[in-house]
């Protein structure tokens, strides 16, 4: 199955710009920990890519890269799409990567701890 792939560069501050790339449905999550306003650009074309999303294990690894907000100590990504009981992060999933064509490139290799602050 293919999936989609962002190209986000993460601004922590005016002098570091972070370029990465995530699975599409990794968006709000990483808006939600950078706080948005300006602070992530999607830049460039979507990669469409060769990789298929188990939910339960890929909201685990969210929470587990992402970790809890600090003051309301829920995992940012509960926070996104609710409980995965709820299956909103199902639907979403589903809907970040309905538009992915066949694959043209390789899944790029998704480092597990460079988007946290």
């Amino acid at each position: 199955m293919a999936s989609r792939y962002l190209t986000v560069v993460v601004e922590r501050d005016p002098m570091e710009k972070i370029p990465v790339q995530i699975p599409a449905h990794e968006g709000p999550v990483l808006e939600l920990v950078h706080g948005g306003g300006g602070s992530l650009q999607i830049v460039g074309e979507p990669i469409d890519v060769d990789t298929d999303f188990e939910p339960e294990a890929e909201y685990e690894r969210l929470e587990a890269k992402y970790g809890k907000h600090p003051e309301t100590k829920q995992s940012y990504v509960r926070e996104a799409y609710g409980a995965l009981s709820e299956g909103r992060f199902h639907k979403a999933l589903k809907a970040a990567h309905k538009d992915a064509k066949a694959p043209k490139a390789p899944a790029p290799e998704v480092e597990a701890d460079a988007d946290q602050e």
